[in-house]
């Protein structure tokens, strides 16, 4: 099986975010891509929001499989 290499353009990419989720998804998006492991109460703490606003908007971009 072949393994391929996708390159995605990040701009593209945040755009995406900010049409689903708003600027708090591009946020949490920017914040992720540079923390990968990072839970959403670090995340929250770290972006200054609420725990329940970051966990609906990671639900949301998980329901549209974009994370």
């Amino acid at each position: 099986m072949l393994d391929f290499l996708l390159i995605v353009d990040e701009d593209a990419v945040i755009e995406v975010m900010r049409l689903v989720g708003g600027e708090d998804a591009v946020n949490i998006v920017k914040f992720l891509m540079k923390n990968p492991s990072k839970s959403d109460e670090e995340i929250a703490s770290a972006l200054g929001m609420n725990v329940k606003d970051v966990r609906k908007i990671l639900h949301k971009l998980i329901d549209y499989s974009l994370i």
